[in-house]
């Protein structure tokens, strides 16, 4: 089995995380909020994939963007079989993915 450890994907769009046809192990999710009420969704299976995480801000408040950020780390990862993908939402949001790639 092959193993990329520890890698980071930037998400400044919705997109692939771990390379297509690969495992991917999820460690933690960062999401740098935008102007406006903001997510990223961390899916299995490619963008039409099952929903594995949601991380969100939802606020009316007016800020610039990268003013505010969330972040995550899991304990046990999460697992996303094939295909893991990030849909990112909001207006200049801004994401970052910690994961393990797995090649079985």
């Amino acid at each position: 089995m092959a193993k990329k450890m520890k890698q980071t994907k930037q998400l400044t769009e919705s997109g692939v995380i771990s390379a297509v046809g690969k495992s991917a192990l999820v460690w933690a999710m960062t999401l740098f909020v935008g102007v406006d009420k903001s997510s990223i969704v961390l899916k299995d299976g490619g963008s039409s994939g099952t929903e594995k995480w949601k991380l969100s801000f939802n606020s009316d408040l007016e800020m610039e963007a990268g003013d505010f950020m969330r972040t995550i780390e899991f304990d046990r990862p999460i697992i996303c079989s094939t295909d893991a993908f990030g849909t990112l939402v909001g207006t200049d949001a801004e994401a970052y993915i910690v994961y393990d790639e797995i090649e079985a």
